[in-house]
C-alpha cells in the first residue's frame, strides 16, 4: 500500500500537503466505474429471500455454515464474464469432505436472462492461500461437473423467474493441506450459461473477485459474503493428532530450509497416543513424500534439512502428519518463500528542502518482499516524480537523492523503488 507524500513548491518554499481534491475526483470516478461494472456482473434482487426458506440450509455436518437465508444479490463467476468470485474461510482446521454452494443461472444480454433448465454445469473450484486479505498462491483446484438441486425459491425479475439452486461437491479424496486461513473460488466454465453466486449479508468471512482483464483480486465493495457450506473430513479418532510447533526456517544464501516439529503425543480423539508408525513430510503437491521418519518416538523433537539444486526461488508448502494402524492423522502445514527474493520497500522516506530543490532520503530494506533473503549491498533504487511521471534517477546505490530538475511550482510526490538481481521490489513515496 502506497502512502503519499506531496511536495508543494511555491516561491522557493517547500511544503508537505495532500491533494485532497484530486483524491476526491479519483474516488468519484472509481465509484462511477464500479456502478457500471456491477450493472453487468451483479444482479440485485428487488427483495431479500425469506429467512424461513427450509431448502436454504447447510448440511448438518458442516462446520463452516454460510447458508444464504437473507441473500439480496448474485455475483457472476465465470471466465467468459471476465470475473471469478471467491470466499474467505478462517479457522476451519480440517481436510474438506464436502462443499455446498448456492446460486442462480443466467446470461447477460442487455439485461439478465434466467437459464433455469441448463443442467449440469462445469465448475472450477480452487483453493488459495491468504495474501494480506486477498487470495494468494493457488493450493489446489478441482473441476467437477455438477447437477443443480432446486431450493424451491423463485424470484420474479423483469426478465423472468430465476430459480435458486444449490450444488453439492464431494471430492473423491478429502481436500488437504489447507492453512488456517484460505480462500475458495467457485466459477462455472460454460460459455453460454453463467453461474451467479448469491450472497449472505453480514455472513462469515469476506468476498473477493478476480478481474481477468487486469489479473488482479479485489475485495468486493459491498460487505457481503457468499452462500457456501463446508463439511470437514475428520481423521479416525485413534489416529495421531497433528504434529506440534511446526517451524520452517529458510536457509540464507541457498534455496532450502530447516524444518522442525514435535511428533504427536495424543490421538485425534484426545487420548494418549500409544502407536506411531511413521511421520511424513510432503512438499507442495509432490506425488511422494520428501522425508519419512519410520518408528518415530512419540512426542519427540524432529528436524529435517530441505534443499535441492533443481528448484527455483518461490513459495513452498510443507505438510507433516503422523500415521498408525488407524490411518493418517491430522495434518499441519506451513508455507514459506525459499531462496533469493526481491527487496522489500524502502522505509522512513523523507522529503527535505534544499534551496529550491527536493532532497529525498530513505532507509534500505533488509528483508525480501515475500519473506526470502536478499543481499543488501546488491540493492539499487529508482525514483519517479509525480504527477509528471518523470524518472529522475535510476540504478542508485546511495540512500539519498537531490532533485534539481523541478519544472515549476506545484504539487509533487516521489516514489522510491528498490531493485536487485531478482527484479523490481517494493516502493514507497
Amino acid at each position: 500500500m502506497r502512502k503519499l507524500l506531496t511536495l508543494i513548491l511555491i516561491s522557493s518554499s517547500l511544503f508537505l500537503a495532500a491533494n485532497a481534491q484530486e483524491k476526491s475526483r479519483r474516488k468519484e470516478r472509481f465509484y462511477e466505474t464500479s456502478l457500471l461494472q456491477n450493472q453487468e456482473t451483479r444482479l440485485k434482487f428487488s427483495e431479500k429471500v425469506p429467512s424461513n426458506t427450509k431448502a436454504m440450509e447447510c448440511m448438518p455436518e458442516a462446520t463452516f455454515s454460510n447458508a444464504p437465508v437473507d441473500f439480496s444479490a448474485g455475483t457472476s463467476s465465470n471466465p467468459s464474464m471476465g470475473y471469478i468470485s471467491a470466499q474467505k474461510v478462517e479457522g476451519f482446521g480440517f481436510p474438506i469432505g464436502a462443499i455446498r454452494f448456492f446460486g442462480i443461472q443466467g446470461f447477460f444480454q442487455s439485461q439478465w436472462i434466467p437459464l433455469n433448465d441448463v443442467d449440469p454445469l462445469d465448475f472450477e473450484i480452487k483453493f488459495y492461500e491468504d495474501n494480506e486479505g486477498i487470495p494468494g498462491t493457488l493450493i489446489t483446484a478441482k473441476t467437477p461437473t455438477l447437477n443443480h438441486v432446486d431450493t424451491d425459491v423463485v424470484y420474479e425479475e423483469g426478465s423472468g423467474d430465476f430459480n435458486v439452486f444449490h450444488w453439492d461437491f464431494t471430492p473423491s479424496t478429502p481436500i488437504e493441506g489447507l492453512p488456517d486461513i484460505f480462500w475458495v473460488s467457485v466459477a462455472n466454465t460454460n460459455p453460454d450459461t453463467w453461474f451467479l453466486w448469491i450472497d449472505q449479508p453480514d455472513g462469515l468471512g469476506s468476498a473477493a473477485r478476480y478481474n481477468i482483464a487486469t489479473s488482479s483480486w479485489e475485495i468486493l465493495e459491498y460487505d457481503d459474503s457468499f452462500g457456501i457450506c463446508i463439511v470437514p473430513a475428520f481423521p479416525d479418532s485413534e489416529s495421531p493428532a497433528a504434529p506440534g510447533n511446526l517451524t520452517v526456517t529458510p536457509t540464507v544464501g541457498a534455496i532450502g530450509a530447516n524444518i522442525e516439529w514435535i511428533n504427536p503425543s495424543e490421538t485425534f480423539g484426545g487420548d494418549p497416543l500409544t502407536e506411531l508408525s511413521s511421520v511424513s513430510l510432503w512438499v507442495n503437491d509432490a506425488l511422494t513424500a520428501e522425508h519419512v521418519v519410520n518408528d518415530p518416538t512419540i512426542g519427540a523433537n524432529e528436524n529435517y534439512n530441505f534443499t535441492s539444486v533443481d528448484i527455483d526461488p518461490g513459495f513452498y508448502r510443507f505438510t507433516i502428519y503422523g500415521s498408525n494402524s488407524a490411518g493418517n492423522g491430522l495434518k499441519v502445514n506451513q508455507t514459506q518463500w525459499l531462496g533469493k527474493d526481491i527487496p522489500e520497500s524502502p522505509t522512513n522516506v523523507l522529503l527535505l528542502m534544499v534551496g529550491n530543490d527536493a532532497k529525498i532520503t530513505w532507509n534500505a530494506p533488509v528483508t525480501g518482499h515475500n519473506g526470502g533473503y536478499i543481499v543488501p549491498e546488491n540493492t539499487t533504487y529508482s525514483i519517479i516524480r509525480m504527477p509528471d511521471e518523470t524518472e529522475v534517477a535510476t540504478n542508485l546505490n546511495a540512500l539519498e537523492y537531490i532533485d534539481n530538475s523541478i519544472p515549476s511550482p506545484g504539487n509533487y510526490l516521489y516514489i522510491v523503488t528498490a531493485h536487485n538481481e531478482e527484479g523490481e521490489g517494493g516502493n514507497a513515496p
